[in-house]
């Protein structure tokens, strides 16, 4: 007598469950390495983002954008090298300023200047204008017509 077992469904079956198993246990692992990448790449770019987004600012006309990125790596050096150039464009535009409202006061002392010129050019009275040895440095026209002098 000769019995025959058929153990091929069971050993298919545990072949079809090891696989699944194996299939699963991938899939965890790949999904695990993608999440550490995103981890490392967020840490890694966000950095050169605020890097970024600051050089954004200053080309805007925002000079009081510093950069706190305190690493000691290349990026950690050009943020240091960054916040440097905003503190000297921001001395820069500051003189700036200051020169253009001396500018200003200078031509408005100009203007104020050239009206007071033109009035004693224009005045019917005599002016004369000495220095201090009493030597004739100006005289308006009205002098000039009423007694013929000339410098």
């Amino acid at each position: 007598m000769v019995v025959i077992i058929d153990n091929t469904s069971s050993a298919l079956s545990n072949f079809y469950n090891f696989q699944y198993k194996v299939f699963i246990s991938v899939f965890l692992i790949l999904l695990l390495i993608a999440l550490v990448i995103l981890f490392f790449t967020k840490l890694l770019t966000k950095p050169l983002i605020t890097l970024a987004e600051s050089m954004k600012s200053v080309g805007k006309g925002n000079l009081d954008v510093q950069i706190d990125i305190k690493t000691q790596d290349e990026l950690g050096h050009v943020s240091s090298v960054f916040n440097e150039m905003i503190n000297r464009l921001r001395m820069s535009t500051t003189s700036i300023e200051i020169l253009s409202e001396e500018v200003e006061r200078r031509k408005s002392s100009e203007q104020k200047l050239h009206k007071l010129a033109e009035a004693v050019e224009q005045s019917l009275e005599h002016i004369v204008i000495t220095n201090i040895d009493a030597e004739i440095e100006y005289v308006n026209q009205a002098f000039i017509n009423s007694t013929g002098y000339s410098l």
